[in-house]
């Protein structure tokens, strides 16, 4: 089954970890995050 992290993702290295751990996706209310891109290693503006 699709794997969606969620729940205390507040950092850009916790998304990366997820992705890392087989997670398709990432969920957080922190919005400074929902702009990361985990393949281009920034965030986009």
């Amino acid at each position: 089954p699709p794997i969606v992290a969620s729940g205390f993702v507040s950092t850009q290295d916790d998304i990366r970890s997820a992705i890392a751990h087989d997670a398709l996706a990432v969920s957080t209310s922190d919005q400074r995050l929902w702009a990361f891109d985990p393949q281009a290693k920034t965030i986009r503006k």
